[in-house]
């Protein structure tokens, strides 16, 4: 029910799910060229609302295991050089609660919900990711949805909702300076797109409306300079 590739060549951790309830309950550890009755249980899920995902950060760095239900998720970690080691656990889980993580440098980024229904995003030194170290990046305010966030080596993305809009936010972690990609349209749907490198200034994202077509960008994030990748094929 899910695959991930470690950091060190050698391991794989993967999600098991029984074929009654399809619910992916644990994540499991198994080695290359060691047979899979020695594969080893990582973490195992006992509360049947909640599945599991195993994950990786954009920066390879950390391995991710995110348990999960409709309103409330969890998060573990572990260097993915090392995953046989113990995996820390970020935020323990609330009701309603919902949080994900990535990394940049030396802070860990959170999006959680917190302080209200609207998320925020704060930043946390990994070496002491506690709560009490966060620093607010991102205020949670009315009219003000995070969808989403990614990290690239010196660049955040936030996707943002704004008064029912959507808006993609670049922040240039280096200078602390942030713009947002300008659409001319007034009405339209805009979305982070499957972005695999991690040291790039390259954004690719997703872009259509009720005149334009599905189109794929590539966004220079340093220049603001777009190209179009793809663009659905409309028949005439």
């Amino acid at each position: 029910s899910g695959v991930e590739w470690a950091e060190d060549g050698k391991t794989i951790l993967y999600g098991r799910q029984p074929p009654q309830t399809k619910r992916s309950y644990q994540v499991w550890r198994h080695t290359l060229g060691t047979p899979a009755s020695t594969d080893v249980l990582i973490y195992e899920e006992k509360d049947e609302r909640f599945e599991l995902s195993p994950g990786k950060t954009e920066s390879n760095r950390f391995l991710l295991i995110t348990a999960f239900s409709g309103s409330t998720s969890e998060v573990r970690y572990v260097d993915a050089r090392h995953p046989a080691e113990p995996f820390q656990l970020l935020i323990p889980r609330r009701e309603g609660i919902t949080y994900e993580m990535t990394d940049q440098g030396d802070q860990l980024y959170i999006l959680i919900n917190d302080t209200s229904r609207d998320f925020r995003v704060v930043s946390a030194p990994i070496a002491t990711p506690s709560r009490d170290h966060w620093k607010e990046v991102i205020a949670a305010q009315p009219g003000l949805y995070i969808e989403a966030i990614h990290s690239f080596r010196h660049h955040m993305v936030y996707g943002l909702r704004i008064n029912g809009l959507d808006a993609l936010r670049i922040t240039d972690t280096r200078t602390g300076a942030s713009h947002d990609i300008q659409f001319d349209e007034p009405a339209y749907s805009a979305t982070i797109g499957v972005n695999r490198v991690y040291d790039t200034p390259v954004l690719r994202f997703a872009y259509q409306s009720v005149v334009t077509p599905q189109s794929i960008y590539d966004y220079n994030m340093e220049s603001r300079t777009r190209t179009l990748i793809k663009q659905q094929e409309v028949p005439n």
